[in-house]
């Protein structure tokens, strides 16, 4: 494989993992959304069937989101290996393992916010 090739993989890798974080976005905002309008009329089973309906496809995302960001490191890593890039300078996010760490960290912690809102619109302090 070219360098050149290895770049259009990463690119498109690149890609999909941008597509996934948006459904993963998009899966946050429906929950937060039911839970802000029509969680405390939830009953209870349904509540839990929404999150873990909610839990299951917001983790299956943020695995998409670390397997293509994965395949982008190694794709990045296996083109600037070949350095065949037209003579063109190449250079590399030497830390990107760490910035996925980052970023799938911030996804799981994004997901134990939703629940703790469903949670708080369920259960209100009275004050």
């Amino acid at each position: 494989m070219t360098g050149a090739e290895a770049l259009e993989l990463a690119e498109m890798a690149g890609a999909t993992t941008i597509t996934s974080f948006g459904y993963y976005v998009s899966i946050i905002f429906a929950y937060l959304a039911a839970a802000y309008f029509v969680g405390e009329k939830l009953s209870k089973s349904q509540a839990i069937m929404a999150s873990c309906l909610f839990v299951f496809a917001s983790f299956s995302t943020v695995a998409a989101v670390a397997t293509f960001l994965g395949r982008v490191t190694v794709y990045l890593r296996l083109a600037k290996k070949t350095e065949d890039i037209n003579g063109a300078p190449f250079y590399i996010f030497e830390s990107s393992y760490f910035w996925s760490a980052y970023l799938l960290i911030l996804c799981v912690l994004g997901i134990v916010v939703a629940l703790k809102f469903m949670w708080d619109v369920r259960h209100p302090k009275t004050e």
